[in-house]
């Protein structure tokens, strides 16, 4: 979504929503896990087609739009979890807890998707024209793209990946609360920067982000080990934050300045 100018603040009420579905509704029977994934699939894909059309058509604010789509997605969960947890499914919970050679599954599930992410973005039509229009939406617009498209995608895009984070953190975590999603905001909008991916749109790599992810990952295990508190968690998390965004907007200044010497002298 960075990719394409749009900061999305949602990701706590579509992974909070997703968990609470998951568990909610098969109630303890593996046999309805199936439908409640259907569902909470169903329900995410209209959630992230409505902010992409917000956002393109009716022209409204991404930050604005997602931090009112996350209010709505909460309250849904509220609705149907009254604020109580449930057990996650036997199903679930034997899927995420396999391992191959004492690696988790999940990491494997995390290493494919990231790999077709990337090839899709950096290999195919689709994808360069994607970073392009997110580079320069002027200048996709007179190149003939439908800039419009690759923000609805995003935002779709987003909220399958979104989905099936949550999926699997149903399993992982036995009995998930509902705000299980507010610990990932700041740390996937942290994750991105650290990237690389630029806060204007267009650059960015997924493998760069997954690198990015796992060493906020570390930083955490680490910060645990220390017997650190949760808030001192955030502080660091925080700190990343700044000084990823510090680093691109070094680079940034620095590349105009290269740039404009290379044109005065050059």
């Amino acid at each position: 979504v960075i990719q394409q100018r749009g900061i999305d603040l949602s990701v706590p009420g579509y992974i909070s929503l997703t968990v609470i579905v998951v568990t909610h509704m098969p109630n303890g029977n593996s046999s309805k896990l199936f439908e409640s994934i259907v569902l909470i699939f169903v329900i995410n894909i209209l959630a992230g087609l409505f902010s992409g059309f917000m956002v393109t058509k009716v022209g409204m604010s991404s930050i604005v739009q997602t931090l009112g789509m996350n209010a709505i997605l909460y309250g849904i969960d509220i609705a149907i979890s009254h604020g109580t947890p449930t057990q996650t499914t036997s199903a679930l919970q034997d899927f995420t807890s396999k391992s191959f050679h004492t690696i988790p599954i999940t990491f494997f599930i995390a290493l494919f998707i990231t790999a077709i992410v990337a090839f899709i973005m950096k290999k195919t039509m689709a994808g360069r024209r994607f970073e392009a229009s997110g580079a320069n939406d002027a200048a996709g617009v007179a190149a003939g793209l439908r800039t419009d498209r690759y923000q609805f995608s995003a935002y779709v895009g987003a909220a399958i990946l979104y989905t099936i984070a949550g999926i699997l953190l149903a399993g992982i975590v036995s009995q998930p609360d509902s705000f299980q999603g507010d610990a990932y905001l700041l740390s996937s909008v942290a994750a991105v920067v650290l990237g690389g991916t630029s806060l204007l749109g267009g650059s960015g790599s997924a493998v760069a982000t997954a690198v990015g992810a796992f060493f906020l990952v570390m930083l955490q295990q680490f910060i645990l080990a220390t017997g650190a508190s949760a808030a001192v968690q955030d502080v660091v998390e925080a700190t990343a934050l700044a000084v990823g965004v510090g680093i691109y907007g070094f680079r940034s200044q620095s590349a105009m300045l290269i740039g404009a010497l290379r044109q005065r002298f050059g």
